[in-house]
This record gives C-alpha cells, structure tokens and sequence, in this order.
C-alpha cells in the first residue's frame, strides 16, 4: 500500500465556520484542530507504508482517530462511525463535510502496521516531545511511579478446558495450513471429539481425571504424528503453545503419559491458549489473570499539570521492583531521566536503591520491617561492612562472616555468633537455635537501613507527599479510560494499548495546561 494523502491542510471553510459558532475556546477538539494538528511526523508514520501500489488512508488521520477512541474509551466501529458523524471531530481532524471516513478494520491494520514496525511507542513519545518543546515537561525533576492491574479478554478456564482448548486450536492450526493433510491423515473420530470445546462443569472427579487422562494421551500422540509426518508444523505458534501446555501439566516416562499433581509455577504456567502471555496473580487477596501496567507521571507542586512520562506493560506475574530497572532505562532513552523518583514499598529494594543512584536516581520510597518474630532485628546489630564485622546487642562480636559467591543469593551476607549465645543472659530475646544466633543480609544491607532511619525523619514524610497523586492518575485512567481491561490479546497489542491511553491523557492535560487562564496570552500558546 502507498500512502494517499486525504488531510486537508487548513479546516474546510465550512466546518471552521461550524466550530467557531458551536465549540467552545477550551474545547478539546477545537484545540487540537487549531493548535495541536502538526505534532506527529508524517514522513515517519509515511515510511510504514509501500511507495507505490493501492493508495490507503493517510497515518496522520489514524494516529489522530486511535489517541481519540482511547480518550472517549470506544470500539473501532464506534471511532469509524464518529469520523463520518462527529462534526467536532471533523473540526479536529480537518475534515470537510462529506468526508465518507473509513471502514474500522483500517484502525486494527494500523495498529498492526504500528507494531510490525516497531513504531508502536511514536505516537506516545512524539507527545511528549511537543510538551517538552512547550516548555512543560523539564529533563530533571520530580517523577512517580506506580503499576496496577490489567484484565485479559479471556475467560478463566479449568485445568481440563485449558488443555482441550490448546488441542482444538493447535487442530485447527493444522486444517488451515493443509486441508488436505488434516482431513487425510488424522483420524475422523480424533477430528470430531476434539473439535469442539470442552467443558466440564458437570463432569464427576472420576469422569474429570479419565478426561485428562485421554487430552494427555491424544496431545502426546498428535505431537508425535507430526513430528514424523509434518514437523514443520511444530513451530505453528499454537502448536508450540501445546507442546509448552503438554510439559506443564505431563511427564512422559517409557511413552506413559502421566498427569503431574500440580502444573508449572504461576510466573511460566499458560492460563489459557487464546492468550498464552497471560498470567495469574494475586494481590491483597484478589487475584486476577492478564498483565500489569506501570505509570510514570511527573510530579509537579500541587495545582500544576502533570504528564505521564513512561508506560510500562509485563505479564501479571513480574514483581514491581523487577520492573523499575527498565522504566528508569526507558526513560534515560527519551533523556527524561528523574532527579527524585517516588515509589512505593513495591518497588524499593536494596539493588534498586544501588543501581538508582548509578544512574543519577535518588529513588525515593520506603523499605519494608524486616519481620523479627520477637527476635532483636537486624538493625539492632552494629554492622561494619568494611571490617566484616557485627556486634549483637549482648556486646558479643561475629566469630563468622561469609559472602555467598553463587546460587539465589549471590552477594548476601552470612554472619554467625556461635557459642557465645550459649551463656547470653539475652539469648531469650534473640535466638532458640543451637549453634547460637545467625544473620543473613542483602548486599545492600546498609542502604536498607539507611532508608528505613531516613523514613522516620519528618522531611521524608513531607517529600513522600508527592507519591500518593499517582493513584489519582491510574484512577482517571480506569474510569474514564478503560485501562482496567485490555481490549486485545497478547503482550505486545496491550503494550500499545496502554501507551495510546497515555498519550491521550497527555493529549487531555496539554490542552488543560494551554487552557489556564493565566497561561492564555503566553507566547507558548501562540506559537503551540
């Protein structure tokens, strides 16, 4: 496809006309047809696209329609439909009064185009960069962070469904690779029982147990067929899902296949074919499956706008502090790293809190009590890194200090007081163990501490108020823009997804930012 260009460069007399008597000054959509209409570069969205061939639909009016359905929260058959009939959005979008719009599987291509060519955060960052050339967003500062949680659009599925789920749909994969194939090797009846979904609502425990059984045994032996007939079948993505599903919920041992008690840790297990990158996790006693957001705003003094400066998408699974490593790395890329970041306790770890101030980060957050079950904590020790010595609260020293080379807990700390915790007239407060009293630390132990001494000052507390504003954020993102459900499957369409509502709320307090009165006669506006 070559790009037809079908923007008009300056609003139809007629529908400037229309806007200038029916929309307001302060209208969003008026503003983004008189101010906003040129941020995006049209020769990069330009590029996705063949020189020659049929003509389609030009990438600008795309871009501009996609941020627009995620600011009203809407389908593509309802954002298609509003091209034609929303005159404030014929305004925006500089359009004249008979413009047919488009059919809306052209927003899903686009999309599809956005991520084939790895241009899927452009329209987000592109933003961005007309906030920051306003003068609105600054290259150090104050930013915070926060994640919540996002549904999938599936259902939840029992062991069993899931299973016969995976097999009809790597069955169907088959067919429609090779009709012939599949309706000449596989058995009819194999074909016919497996071509249907499964459900075991009313099944009994024995009647669940011999059908898993039987799912077992025909995944085992339709993996085999094609391994010997069609083996270039198996790298069909919903044949490997199989094989995956298959060594999570099977050991096959002498060509027995037998059912494991308990299927793959939650971080690797698959919930359900129709979105293998899903996961199930829990939180404060809810759990959920699908992924988990991270939002990253500025954090201006209270009355200013604020921007989200970094969207962040994992599977729902991957803890907080796993994750800030690489917002803080998205966001160095976009040269928009922060002099204070504000997190939760999620996120403030010992090797987050190192590796922020490597980069430049003082990572503002609090730090979890380690739990003491009535013992003297570990910070009632006197700790010397330097000299590898501890002192108990006895006045005993350390007789052992090791440093773990290898394994989970490579860098930690081991320090032991051996028998001098036989005869401790504390020993009731501090240990029951036979060979005395043992500490094991975090490499960085001393910054832990550090935090949780600084997080009982009162400047702390007053710095920290500029955390909780966040919530506020991810609130306006749920409610008025979805965020709570994905509407596709997979990591990479929600990933898009998410950094579309972004941009549509930056887009929603740009124009609140360029609208307060006593910004109005600013130069910034008139040249915006």
């Amino acid at each position: 496809m070559s790009v037809c260009v079908c923007l008009y460069p300056e609003i139809p007399e007629e529908i400037r006309l229309w806007g200038e008597s029916h929309l307001a000054l302060d209208n969003v959509y008026r503003i983004i047809g008189d101010q906003l209409f040129s941020f995006l570069p049209e020769e990069e969205l330009t590029s996705m696209y063949a020189p020659g061939g049929r003509s389609s639909i030009n990438p600008i009016l795309l871009s501009f329609v996609t941020i627009f359905q995620y600011l009203e929260d809407i389908p593509d058959r309802v954002a298609a439909l509003w091209v034609k009939t929303r005159l404030d959005w014929k305004y925006a979008l500089h359009l004249p009064l008979d413009d047919g719009g488009f059919h809306y599987a052209d927003l899903c291509n686009f999309r599809k185009r956005l991520l084939l060519h790895g241009k899927e955060s452009l329209i987000f960052e592109e933003l961005l960069r007309k906030i920051e050339a306003l003068g609105f967003l600054k290259k150090r500062g104050y930013q915070r962070t926060d994640s919540t949680h996002v549904l999938a659009v599936v259902r939840q599925l029992s062991r069993l469904e899931n299973l016969s789920e995976g097999l009809r749909m790597a069955l169907k994969a088959v067919e429609q690779a090779d009709a012939a194939f599949y309706q000449a090797k596989l058995p009819a009846l194999y074909r016919e029982h497996w071509s249907k979904p499964l459900n075991d609502y009313q099944m009994t425990d024995a009647e669940r147990k011999e059908a898993l059984e039987r799912v077992g045994q025909d995944i085992d032996w339709l993996l085999g067929f094609l391994k010997t007939n069609r083996e270039s079948f198996l790298c069909f993505p919903a044949l490997q899902v199989l094989q995956t599903l298959f060594s999570q919920h099977f050991t096959l041992r002498a060509q027995t296949v037998s059912l494991k008690k308990e299927a793959a840790p939650g971080k690797e297990k698959i919930q359900t074919p129709h979105d293998p990158e899903a996961r199930y996790s829990t939180k404060r006693g809810k759990g959920w499956t699908g992924y988990k957001v991270h939002i990253t705003e500025t954090a201006k003094e209270k009355g200013e706008v604020n921007f989200v400066t970094e969207v962040t998408t994992t599977n729902a699974c991957e803890r907080d502090s796993e994750t800030l490593p690489q917002i803080q790395e998205n966001l160095a890329e976009r040269s928009l790293t922060p002099e204070e970041q504000f997190v939760d306790k999620g996120y403030t770890t010992g090797d987050n809190l190192a590796s922020s101030q490597s980069k430049g980060i003082n990572l503002m957050g609090e730090v979890s009590t380690p739990e003491n079950h009535g013992r003297f904590p570990a910070d009632d020790f006197s700790i010397d890194f330097e000299a590898e010595t501890a002192t108990c609260p006895a006045g005993c020293t350390s007789w052992s200090w090791r440093t773990f080379e290898h394994g989970k807990h490579q860098g930690a700390v081991e320090i032991k007081f051996g028998h001098q915790c036989q005869d401790c007239p504390l020993r009731a407060q501090c240990t029951s163990a036979k060979h005395g009293r043992k500490l094991r630390l975090q490499r960085q132990y001393p910054l832990l501490k550090a935090r949780r001494e600084e997080g009982k000052t009162e400047a702390f507390k007053q710095a920290m108020k500029r955390r909780p504003p966040i919530e506020g954020t991810l609130s306006e993102m749920v409610r008025a823009h979805g965020l709570r459900k994905s509407r596709y499957r997979g990591l990479a369409k929600t990933h898009l997804q998410h950094l579309m509502k972004g941009a549509a709320l930056n887009l929603k307090r740009l124009i609140k930012r360029l609208t307060l009165p006593e910004k109005s006669q600013s130069p910034l506006l008139a040249t915006a």
